[in-house]
């Protein structure tokens, strides 16, 4: 063929993909929207962009196979080329099976061809020609690429950064199966906890705080909750008051109420990006990799997560941020660095297996482990908790260049304990021991807290947001108040079990209806907790616990 032949060749090739390219940036910008509910620059500035380019690429492709066909409406060809291949592409990444996702293919191939036969043939022709088609490029890619470019070129500025110091942001770090005695701060003899032991020394740490719930979703809803009046939860009540709100956490399942929250970030949840129907057509042409379990569970990922959402948008107003950090869970897998630092020499120090590992059957009581095997466990659980610290001082780390923590109200605590064969128990749920309901809380703000408190008495998460929300309205020296438990405080068990204490003693209700009282200064180990009865003499302060647990329960 000559060069006029070749020429022609090659004209005819541009046109088709021109044409397919335009039907892919249009089916792009669609899934964009749908993504996003609208907002194309909600999650990530540039996830769109990407989408964008993918669908792009698609349909030229397609409309470059079209240019075979013979035909002189090339630009019709190439539509139909690009928009059958985007189906086929689609259809296959909605999960369709492969003869489906071929007569999709052809039906909207067929479509765009039997268009340009009718009455608006002149039109869409036209529309799909080259010039026209290059515009219409030009004129829905300008906006994404000034508003990428404009993300790209703007310094990143953390929201709150420019907040009133009477309206502080509010900052809440909930770890898991974290027992306040497996900190330094607390007295732990492994340096476990650095940064969270500075940032007890800048604020205040309470001595005595009990978790609600040994069942994580439940013990988060009632941390969440305003105990006292009509309001709503701590989040619906801080975005009524103008913050802007979002929550960071590993599984949305442990979130029962997101009222409130604008934004959720879910790390097992597939990204904006990975969701794009064309990025999971190409994934299921190769088989999937086997699930593995991400180091510390994700929770570098977590922080990085918040971190982004704050610079995301400079907004003139202060922030809500809840961060659940798994770190510490079963099974433990912590950075390599703590691995090494806390686990005895010559022990295996690889990532607990759950295939392998007992852990599951001494949960289950099914397994009784040797001295060996729990102190080994307890080490990766210390270097899990290491591993967490550090990834919390990446967040300090950034918080404080961006001159925001000291700006920022900052709580750290736990949803709940963890037990290594304490009364023969391991994990968490069904025992009510000190191992399990006993969580930190630290609390720090420089306007209203003064540094290196110990706050003395008893407390519980069930005060939590009441606590936030008066430190907000009431800085100062009594800011700490609403933090206290006024009566005796109580948490339950995942089994049913009631424990109600008053910070001297502890009356624990089985679920059969037998019962234990602990006197913690002479049984300081709970070794009542075995035995299912009360002794004689304390059988008067036991029904002093039960009436007022009654009264708590009849009032709420």
């Amino acid at each position: 063929m000559g060069n006029g032949g070749d020429y022609i060749v090659g004209v005819k090739l541009l046109h088709c993909s021109l044409a397919g390219a335009l039907i892919g940036i249009l089916v792009g910008w669609l899934e964009v929207v749908l993504l996003t509910m609208g907002d194309p620059f909600q999650s990530n500035p540039h996830f769109a962009w990407n989408i964008l380019l993918v669908w792009l690429g698609c349909g030229a492709f397609g409309g470059g196979l079209a240019a075979i066909i013979p035909s002189r409406n090339t630009e019709s060809i190439g539509a139909a080329g690009g928009l059958g291949l985007i189906a086929f592409a689609w259809a296959t990444g909605s999960g369709t099976n492969l003869p489906l996702a071929l007569i999709t293919s052809v039906l909207s191939a067929t479509l765009v061809i039997a268009l340009t036969a009718g009455p608006l043939s002149p039109w869409i022709r036209g529309f799909f020609r080259p010039f026209p088609a290059v515009l219409s490029c030009v004129l829905l890619g300008t906006p994404a690429g000034f508003l990428l470019a404009l993300q790209a070129i703007s310094p990143p500025t953390l929201w709150g950064s420019q907040t009133a110091e009477q309206t502080p942001n509010v900052m809440l770090i909930v770890l898991d199966a974290v027992p306040a005695t497996s900190l330094q701060a607390y007295g732990h003899y492994r340096a476990t906890s650095p940064r969270i032991d500075i940032l007890a020394e800048e604020g205040s740490l309470f001595e005595r705080t009990w978790t609600t719930s040994l069942n994580s979703s439940q013990a988060l809803q009632n941390l969440l909750q305003v105990q006292s009046g009509a309001k709503p939860s701590l989040p619906s009540e801080l975005k009524n008051q103008g913050f802007a709100t979002g929550a960071f956490i590993k599984e949305k399942s442990l979130l029962k109420d997101s009222s409130g929250i604008s934004v959720i970030n879910v790390l097992d949840q597939l990204a904006p990006i990975e969701l794009s129907k064309a990025v999971l057509a190409f994934r299921s042409f190769w088989p999937k990799p086997p699930p593995t379990v991400r180091p510390n569970h994700g929770t570098i990922a977590i922080v990085n997560s918040c971190l982004r959402w704050l610079e995301e948008d400079n907004r003139n107003k202060p922030f809500f941020a809840l961060l659940h950090l798994p770190g510490a869970r079963y099974p433990y897998t912590p950075a390599e660095i703590d691995k090494n630092r806390f686990v005895p020499e010559g022990a295996d120090g690889k990532p607990v297996d759950r295939e392998t590992d007992n852990w599951a059957a001494m949960v289950a009581g099914d397994y009784a482990p040797s001295l060996e095997e729990v102190a080994h466990s307890k080490a990766l659980h210390d270097a899990a908790i290491k591993s967490t610290d550090t990834a919390i001082g990446t967040l300090i780390d950034a918080l404080r260049e961006r001159e925001v923590l000291d700006k920022t109200l900052l709580v750290i605590t736990a949803l709940h304990g963890q037990e290594f064969g304490q009364h023969g128990y391991y994990g968490h749920g069904k025992n009510l021991s000190e191992n399990a309901l006993h969580v930190p809380l630290i609390v720090r703000h420089p306007a209203s807290i003064r540094p290196k408190q110990k706050t003395k008495g008893i407390t519980s998460l069930a005060n939590l947001s009441e606590g936030i929300l008066h430190t907000l309205q009431h800085p100062g020296s009594n800011s700490l108040n609403k933090f206290k438990a006024k009566s005796p405080i109580v948490a339950y068990s995942s089994s049913g079990d009631i424990a109600v204490s008053d910070g001297q003693d502890k009356l624990v209700i089985f679920k059969d209806g037998t019962q234990a009282f602990i006197n913690f200064r002479l049984d300081p180990k709970e070794s009542a907790l075995e035995m299912h009865q009360i002794k004689p003499e304390h059988i008067g302060k036991a029904k002093i616990l039960e009436s007022q647990l009654k009264a708590l329960r009849q009032s709420d």
